[in-house]
């Protein structure tokens, strides 16, 4: 920890995590922030979905619906606010890379 500023005997001071989603401080900290309002409005999961190489139908999937190797990976961030359109193509590479 770094002091901006001189400080005094016997004051308080203070620690700021920051802002960060309740999956982070549980991850880095172990514990989870809410607000005051029983929210943190940074929330966020992260989810990472990948196209298995061991998948029976891995060439054909790659061949016929993928352009390049960095395609096979995805990753989502699931918050409180997420929009119809991103949670529609998250469960559809999800159900592609399932079935």
């Amino acid at each position: 920890m770094t002091a901006t500023s001189d400080i005094s005997k016997d004051e308080e001071i203070y620690d700021s995590y920051g802002e960060k989603s309740s999956y982070q401080f549980l991850m880095h900290y172990a514990f989870i922030f809410e607000g005051n309002d029983g929210r943190n409005n940074k929330d966020e999961f992260p989810i990472s979905l990948d196209l298995n190489w061991k998948d029976p139908m891995y060439d054909q999937k790659f061949k016929e619906y993928i352009s390049d190797e960095s395609a096979t990976h995805k990753e989502y961030r699931i918050i409180p606010e997420i929009t119809e359109g991103v949670m529609y193509d998250m469960l559809a590479f999800a159900r592609f890379i399932t079935f």
